[in-house]
């Protein structure tokens, strides 16, 4: 995280004004980044609409922030727009390959490609978010831990909806183990937390 963003993240407000000196793009990206954290979504729109208008300019975290934010959609959400987001996804990784980047980032951009398959109604949604996980977690035992923890936490997300994946419990408890640990995330372990309880609670009701 750059010196600016943890500006904005502590409600500094020299962080809004550095940010937007600094680069329209790292201002969009690091408010998208904090209003969506505090799912302030309707606030959190602009900064979306800015960012999708100039994707190809922005730096591949500033992609990652985006395209984390549009991996939950509403149910209203035309399909034309939830296509329109799976070209983005595939665009991110694309760019990522294109620079030879083996990171984490990479990883996480083949999840978001998942969401997105999962955004679009069709026969093969499914299978092609399976292929995207799969991809995604072939780069999960290097890098820095705390995106490691993302990777895994969004494992489970998509195993919820693709079984083939696997159990979404058994990534839950890595991605746990890991925040709790070597990654030293409250905030993803808290939201974690969260994932497994609602998990519990209606694969109870289902049984």
């Amino acid at each position: 995280m750059s010196e600016t963003h943890e500006l904005i993240w502590a409600g500094r407000p020299e962080g809004y004004t550095r940010a937007k000196r600094e680069h329209k793009a790292a201002y969009h990206s690091a408010m998208l980044s904090v209003e969506i954290s505090y799912r302030r979504r309707l606030v959190a729109l602009p900064h979306i609409v800015w960012l999708w208008w100039h994707f190809e300019r922005l730096t591949h975290t500033q992609r990652d922030i985006l395209l984390s934010a549009l991996e939950h959609v509403p149910r209203w959400f035309p399909q034309c727009m939830r296509r329109d987001i799976c070209r983005k996804a595939e665009r991110a990784a694309d760019l990522l390959a294109a620079d030879g980047d083996i990171s984490l980032l990479r990883a996480l951009a083949y999840m978001h490609c998942a969401f997105a398959a999962l955004l679009v109604d069709g026969r093969h949604r499914k299978d092609r978010a399976h292929v995207f996980a799969r991809e995604a977690l072939k780069y999960v035992q290097s890098g820095d831990p705390r995106q490691c923890v993302r990777v895994l936490r969004k494992a489970g997300e998509i195993a919820r909806e693709v079984p083939a994946l696997g159990d979404p419990v058994s990534y839950w408890n890595e991605a746990l183990a890991l925040a709790e640990g070597e990654a030293d995330t409250p905030v993803q372990a808290r939201r974690i937390r969260m994932l497994m309880l609602a998990w519990a609670s209606t694969h109870s009701n289902a049984t």
